[in-house]
């Protein structure tokens, strides 16, 4: 699947692209580790997308992953985030 994406910069040998914050924001979810501050860029995205209920990132998170690669421990974090 092709994601959104912007062209950053465009030298003649390199393009670095930027993904859009929502598909950013599907990658760090589906990859969150406790260890690393990927709660904290997590929580950034939400805030900086306006998400305001855990339903509207499962929305985010299915429109660039199928639901089987979504494992319990992913749904509970996003759950998570949302309680405090």
């Amino acid at each position: 699947m092709q994601h959104p994406q912007r062209i950053l910069w465009d030298f003649s040998h390199l393009k670095v692209f930027v993904p859009k914050p929502d598909y950013l924001l599907a990658v760090k979810i589906l990859a969150a580790r406790v260890e690393a501050t990927d709660r904290q860029d997590v929580e950034f995205l939400i805030k900086a997308l306006n998400l305001r209920t855990p339903q509207e990132v499962f929305g985010i998170l299915e429109k660039y992953y199928p639901q089987q690669q979504i494992k319990p421990a992913t749904q509970y974090f996003i759950e998570e985030l949302f309680e405090s």
